[in-house]
């Protein structure tokens, strides 16, 4: 693998010098110009997705290059040959970086720690967040001291913000202005190629152009293209002081930008990270913006340098960014629970030593409770840049401290009858009964994104950190925001935390960012026996990319760019979300159980259980008839009863009894009783009532002898009872001829 690598890193390193040959004869400033529409510019529709996703890190690469060449060439056009050429080099270089080999490794190395994987990351992502959501964090968190940072640096980070937007918009309204001249150009030569290929007579410069293009549409691409970089070099490049900003800007104030996240021709030689300077200063003083999102996420970390150097506002400024953190997570957490279950700011008896100890905010929502801690600890880019210690901080600061405060709070509630925790500026109390608790769920909050660490614990274990092998459900605030956004139940906000948790000591791995991994999710509710694999299959490694998309349409949604908004819908059978709207309804603990263990359910059971509650809730039963099937896996078994309304009476204690009889039939530790009303009237609920039961099984000489003598079990549909050799239609999942043949006349 080892010599792999290495040949890719030669040949990006033959590319890069054939890159920089090319450039030596090109106006790069042009190029440069003219790159940044092509790469970064697309109709919403062509941006969902990861075919856009190397084009950041291809247009850095570009730069870096082309920065010290530019005064080159100055006014020679590029064309589309060019340009093309110079972006299949980008690549080859990209491509050479993504997969260089770590010092000191060996050749059977597999590049699969944590370290090399974030590495890797970091070569081609770009952006921690969408830009609206950065762009909040700088104004209202660093945007609350703009005055100090007036003072120190000659701008404010709401000044800064501005600007980066404006370019954004003066860059929109250039194309806008002239996409009309870029397409009538390539409707031209789409044309003149058209009516060269059917002219009999052709002179040397007609058969020339015939020869250049493969169809058509190539010509018509390159008409459209020649023409934008015959423009854009032109109208793009602008002096910062010249958009048209709220206030006038001033010389200092561009200067101080242009020197806070800016690279020029003079200082591209003192930069280690072009990426780490996104505002490209052309000799003119003019400026082309690179990739929005990333540039802001350098601007957040510029202006948090500037305030590390002043220790005693630096404190005042992280007990406000802190504030912010715990504030806005309770915000995005109301989506989902009711605000009478969030709690804020917590105070509570200290279970290992004297006096009180702190807890961000505590949920209690049935026999559930959340414990979070808000970190807004700063996650370095050198930390995904291979600095392994300070990967080992950051980490340590931002999700294991905030793990040992909420277990240090789970702790109180497990040693207490009844623990009680205070809030702080209200005084509002949150008691909990530790014995009416079903599941607590540790969370670690972190201000930013995390570069798919969150999702990966596990392999922190490397690092030295979660030495015991247990770990948090681990999120940062933009992905939170996100994902609250989304309408999703209590429940299934609960569940997913579940499953992630569960991935995390998986047999096989599972890779993918937390807003590729809840599509996912509400997909297959990350259950391998869920996804269409075939059974004998087997994986070490399940890769999740693209399922992002539908956050990326609900990001531009939101922005006006896209007409629908995206459905993030759970994907069960319809007579399942029924139920589980049912049982929303209801919204007793109970409910909550039943929901949860349905969740925990296979497809192949959903299917089956959906089916027989269609077959059942449509039968016509005389009184005092039920109906019953049953359905169950290693853990839980689902019994259906169903009757008419004339026997409504009887309906809850036989499907109280079923349920019970069926859990010890199949030896599971829980059971699900629902009960149905058969043909009921349109418009009504013929959910009737849901039984669960929990506790682990024990051999019952009662119930054996009630197995034994129960009265013959006859399918609802005698057309699906199965060949002796299949699988029972009773649920039991033994064979038939093992099962229920012998108990049917």
């Amino acid at each position: 693998m080892k010599d792999i690598f290495l040949k890719l890193a030669d040949q990006a390193e033959e590319a890069e010098k054939e890159l920089c040959e090319l450039m030596n004869s090109m106006d790069t400033e042009a190029l440069l110009s003219s790159m940044i529409v092509q790469l970064l510019s697309a109709p919403a529709e062509q941006l969902i997705g990861d075919r856009f996703g190397r084009h950041p890190a291809l247009l850095e690469i570009l730069a870096v290059n082309a920065i010290p060449r530019f005064g080159l060439n100055i006014g020679k056009q590029v064309n589309l040959f060019e340009s093309n050429k110079c972006y299949s080099l980008a690549e080859k270089v990209l491509i050479g970086r993504m997969r260089r080999v770590p010092e000191n490794s060996n050749p059977s190395d597999k590049l699969n720690t944590l370290s090399d994987q974030l590495l890797m990351h970091s070569e081609i992502v770009r952006g921690s967040a969408y830009p609206e959501q950065t762009r909040k964090e700088i104004d209202e968190i660093q945007g609350h001291f703009d005055s100090w940072f007036k003072s120190k640096i000659g701008i404010t980070p709401s000044k800064a913000t501005e600007i980066i937007f404006l370019l954004i918009t003066h860059m929109e309204s250039i194309i806008n202005s002239n996409i009309l001249e870029f397409i009538d150009s390539g409707n031209k030569y789409k044309h003149d190629f058209e009516a060269l290929k059917n002219k009999k007579k052709l002179n040397d410069t007609e058969k020339a152009f015939l020869e250049t293009f493969s169809d058509a549409k190539s010509a018509g691409v390159f008409g459209y293209f020649s023409k934008l970089n015959e423009i854009i070099p032109k109208l793009l490049p602008i002096h910062i002081e010249n958009l048209a900003t709220k206030e006038t800007t001033s010389k200092r104030e561009a200067d101080a930008l242009k020197k806070l996240i800016g690279v020029s021709k003079e200082t591209i030689n003192q930069i280690t990270e072009i990426q780490r300077f996104p505002l490209y200063i052309l000799n003119a003083g003019e400026v082309i913006l690179s990739e929005v999102s990333n540039c802001l996420d350098v601007l957040w970390d510029s202006f948090e340098v500037i305030a590390k150097c002043d220790e005693k506002f630096y404190q005042r400024y992280q007990k406000y960014k802190s504030k912010w953190l715990e504030d806005q997570a309770s915000i995005f957490l109301e989506r989902i629970f009711p605000s009478t279950s969030i709690y804020k700011s917590l105070d509570y008896q200290n279970p290992d030593k004297d006096g009180t100890a702190e807890l961000d905010i505590a949920i209690k929502w049935g026999p559930f409770v959340i414990l979070v801690e808000a970190k807004a600890k700063q996650f370095r880019f050198e930390s995904m840049r291979g600095d392994t210690g300070r990967l080992r901080s950051d980490l340590k600061n931002n999700i294991e401290e905030a793990y040992a405060q909420t277990l240090r709070a789970a702790k109180f509630i497990n040693l207490s009858e009844n623990a009680v925790f205070t809030e702080r500026n209200t005084g509002r109390k949150l008691e909990i009964n530790k014995e009416s608790i079903h599941k607590v769920y540790p969370i670690s909050l972190s201000l930013h994104h995390l570069a798919g660490v969150a999702t990966q614990l596990q392999k922190t274990c490397e690092l030295g950190l979660f030495k015991q092998g247990y770990f948090p459900f681990s999120i940062c605030i933009a992905d939170l925001d996100c994902i609250t956004k989304t309408n999703i139940t209590p429940i299934i906000f609960l569940h997913y935390i579940e499953r992630r948790l569960t991935l995390l000591h998986a047999s096989e791995e599972w890779l993918g960012e937390e807003l590729d991994l809840f599509p996912a999710y509400l997909d297959c509710r990350l259950d391998i026996k869920n996804m269409p694999i075939e059974s004998d299959q087997t994986f070490d490694t399940l890769t999740f990319s693209g399922y992002s998309e539908k956050f990326e349409q609900l990001a531009m949604y939101e922005r006006g760019e896209f007409k629908d908004k995206p459905n993030f819908s759970l994907k069960v059978p319809e007579q399942i979300l029924e139920l589980l709207q049912q049982l929303q309804i209801w919204d007793d603990d109970w409910a909550k159980f039943i929901s949860f263990a349905l969740l925990d359910l296979e497809n192949e059971i959903l299917n089956a259980l959906n089916q027989a509650i269609i077959d059942i809730k449509s039968s016509e039963i005389k009184p005092g008839v039920f109906r019953r099937c049953s359905f169950s896996n290693k853990e839980t078994v689902i019994s259906v009863v169903g009757s008419s309304e004339a026997s409504l009476s009887e309906l809850v204690n036989r499907t109280i009894y079923r349920a019970q009889i069926e859990k010890y039939r199949r030896k599971v530790n829980k059971s699900i009783g629902i009960g149905i009303v058969c043909n009921k009237r349109k418009n009504k609920s013929v959910f009737h009532n849901m039984q669960y039961i929990e506790y682990d099984w024990e051999e019952n000489n009662e119930f054996n002898e009630v197995i034994e003598n129960e009265p013959v079990f006859l399918p609802i549909d005698r057309s699906k009872i199965p060949g002796r050799n299949e699988p029972c239609f009773c649920g039991s999942g033994i064979k038939f001829k093992k099962c229920c043949l012998n108990r049917i006349h």
